[in-house]
């Protein structure tokens, strides 16, 4: 099952900026939060990396996705 990520508006509680909410159905809200405190609430450049991931490695789970961007950006640091 290939994951889509998209950007969701939402009337939510937020903890982070209201520009983007979360990106990937599915996904854990636990990976999400600790990708988007990695990138200090940026979720636009979580978004875009999270779809560059989806682009060289199609057919991943949300979780993969998240799980393999973390592991990047933290690698970056």
């Amino acid at each position: 099952m290939q994951c889509q990520i998209v950007e969701l508006k939402s009337l939510e509680v937020r903890t982070h900026p209201p520009e983007v909410e979360y990106f990937a159905n599915g996904a854990s809200k636990s990976l999400q939060n600790d990708l988007l405190n990695l990138l200090s609430g940026n979720g636009s450049v979580a978004i875009r990396l999270l779809k560059h991931q989806q682009q060289i490695n199609p057919g991943k789970s949300a979780n993969w996705y998240l799980e393999k961007v973390i592991k990047t950006t933290q690698g970056d640091r």
